[in-house]
């Protein structure tokens, strides 16, 4: 789930790619990507108390990637995407996504550069959020006992605003054991993040700032497909905005477990 995702549901409520190998036909996975929520908002400034929430949404899709000059296409469509019973985006919403598909580019070195829907929806933000879930950034030719370092900046415009996350992220080859029947790479992450922007929300006009750091665990084919993994990050964030005679502190944590399916 997005920052911006977050952000709607509280005011609303009254307030990372492996280095792919070149193939000569397009591969074809699918994935199943739980990504958990939980957060704590003072409204205090608001007149309100303390609000907590907690939901999960899965989201099934379908990725296939086909080579072309410079690095290889990236093309998923969304197979299904539901919530549980306390996932404040309506059921009809995360029907809506199933068929939605999205494309994007990933570079020789295996980052994904663009990815959006090919028609517009509410869910762009949480959609894309999950297809680069399936993209860390990890060094081509990585093996056991390798750690290296990168920093990245995405921007996620749409929905009235646009928000600014700016990752360092340290990382670690530590170890191979067997996933989906093939030899698989682990890789382990620890990284801080900054976010900052602006968003449109029932309450009007929010500017958001804050930090985060987390951890991530994850597995690569020989061909650096993405075998599945897991990752969780804690934020700090602050909001702000005519609704609130001073800012709204909000403390975010999300965990992402993806699973390559057969």
């Amino acid at each position: 789930m997005s920052y911006r995702a977050i952000l709607m549901s509280a005011l609303g409520a009254g307030a990372g790619a492996g280095a792919l190998a070149p193939t000569a036909a397009p591969t074809t996975s699918r994935y199943r990507v739980d990504q958990t929520v939980e957060q704590v908002v003072d409204a205090s400034a608001m007149g309100g108390g303390e609000q907590r929430q907690r939901f999960t949404v899965s989201t099934f899709l379908t990725l296939t990637l086909a080579d072309t000059a410079g690095g290889k296409t990236v093309h998923a469509v969304v197979d299904s995407m539901r919530g549980d019973s306390t996932t404040p985006v309506p059921p009809a919403v995360l029907d809506s996504a199933r068929g939605v598909a999205l494309h994007g580019f990933v570079m020789s070195g295996g980052r994904l550069a663009d990815v959006k829907p090919l028609t517009p929806t509410a869910l762009e933000p949480q959609l894309t959020g999950v297809v680069r879930q399936l993209f860390p950034p990890v060094r081509p030719g990585a093996k056991v006992g390798d750690g290296w370092a990168d920093t990245t900046e995405s921007s996620s415009p749409g929905g009235g605003g646009t928000m600014s996350v700016r990752r360092v992220t340290t990382y670690k080859a530590t170890g191979s054991e067997t996933r989906a029947g093939v030899k698989a790479l682990r890789i382990e992450t620890e990284f801080t993040a900054s976010v900052n922007g602006t968003q449109e929300t029932p309450s009007g006009t929010a500017t958001v700032q804050g930090t985060g750091t987390g951890k991530e665990s994850f597995y690569l084919g020989p061909d650096g497909r993405y075998l599945g993994g897991t990752s969780s990050q804690t934020s700090k964030l602050t909001i702000s905005g005519a609704f609130a005679p001073k800012p709204l502190p909000v403390s975010l944590t999300e965990v992402f477990t993806v699973s390559a399916l057969r």
